[in-house]
């Protein structure tokens, strides 16, 4: 049920992996962390894969491009494509993506195949619902498809991808605050005790309160800034730093690319440290991506019905005590000259 390039000198940041999930219609009685394990293999190469059927995965994700839950499997394996640098491959696959997005946009209507869908869900599970991606994943996709474009060296098409998922993020944000409030609205019209609900979830609260926004990502807002400044787009660089700073203000090499681009365009700047390249030195920025996404599981709480009987209702949830662990990543180079550690910029789980 559940989802998910340069190196300024001695920039170093770490994020967590993106696994992308959902409850597809091809098994429905089988959660899909357990149908996804196998997709894990087909990322790493060589001795991590010793069986080799990577291309076996990709082959059984492609036979899934017209299938219901397409938008799924073609972000599994345009991810995967994308981590075996078979960068036209994962293009191809987000783009389907992409335009699946956008035709939900155009929707006017709930269609009766949907309809039907919701209601068999109830007697089945989630798996039912032909799977519609979520708004965590448009960031994503468009993310990635400017790493691929990146990749294949067309800063062009890069350039369109982060200026459509700094637009994703906005909209996305503005429709959730809207949803939240209208959903206290309703709550409180019907009496429904949300205290009470929220102990349920209070260590998914203490996870979630980790991070400022569930829509604002600062591993793109950075991503995106790193690329503007590369292309001597100070502005727009200089904005995208100060959007992740305020989603991770705790990162100090955020506050250093936002001193250092300030400099370059004649700001007053206090600062001291600019993590600059020297002359004669070009930068890189490194991503240190770790871990993935655990998997939802259930629980089942009891709701009274108006004939005095008792129904149970399973709502998802994470198992928070064995929660992901964020190890940084030390870099040297070849001399054994440490540069430094990474530092969280996202953390994709919270």
């Amino acid at each position: 049920m559940d989802r998910l390039l340069h190196f300024f000198l001695a920039i170093f940041f770490s994020i967590a992996i993106l696994s992308s999930g959902g409850c597809a219609m091809s098994s429905v009685f089988s959660p899909y962390p357990i149908q996804a394990e196998k997709f894990r293999s087909a990322i790493y190469e060589g001795e991590m894969n010793p069986s080799g059927d990577k291309q076996k995965i990709l082959a059984d994700l492609e036979e899934e491009r017209d299938s219901a839950d397409h938008m799924l499997y073609m972000m599994e394996r345009g991810r995967i494509n994308q981590l075996n640098n078979a960068f036209d491959d994962s293009k191809k696959d987000f783009e389907q993506v992409i335009a699946a997005f956008e035709e939900q946009n155009l929707a006017a209507t709930i269609q009766a195949g949907e309809t039907a869908a919701q209601g068999a869900s109830l007697l089945t599970n989630d798996n039912a619902i032909p799977y519609k991606g979520t708004g965590y994943e448009r960031i994503f996709v468009h993310h990635h498809q400017a790493l691929n474009y990146l990749g294949n060296k067309d800063y062009d098409g890069a350039a369109v991808e982060f200026r459509k998922v700094a637009l994703e993020q906005r909209i996305l944000l503005e429709k959730h605050e809207k949803e939240v409030a209208q959903a206290y609205e309703d709550a409180s019209d019907k009496q429904i005790d949300i205290d009470n609900l929220s102990t349920q979830f209070a260590g998914m609260d203490t996870v979630a309160g980790k991070i400022k926004s569930s829509f604002q990502n600062a591993y793109t807002f950075y991503t995106s800034a790193a690329f503007w400044e590369a292309r001597g787009e100070l502005d727009a660089a200089l904005i995208d730093y100060k959007k992740a700073f305020e989603i991770n203000p705790d990162n100090t090499y955020i506050q250093q690319d936002i001193a250092r681009v300030s400099k370059k365009r004649g700001d007053a700047v206090e600062a001291t440290e600019f993590n600059e390249a020297k002359s004669g030195q070009g930068t890189v920025v490194i991503v240190f991506e770790q871990g993935f996404v655990p998997g939802k599981e259930e629980i089942k709480i009891p709701i009274p019905t108006f004939d005095g009987g008792i129904i149970s209702l399973a709502f998802p949830f994470y198992r928070t005590e064995v929660w992901p662990q964020r190890v940084p990543l030390r870099v040297m180079d070849d001399a054994y000259t440490e540069f430094g550690y990474t530092q969280e910029l996202a953390d994709v789980s919270a």
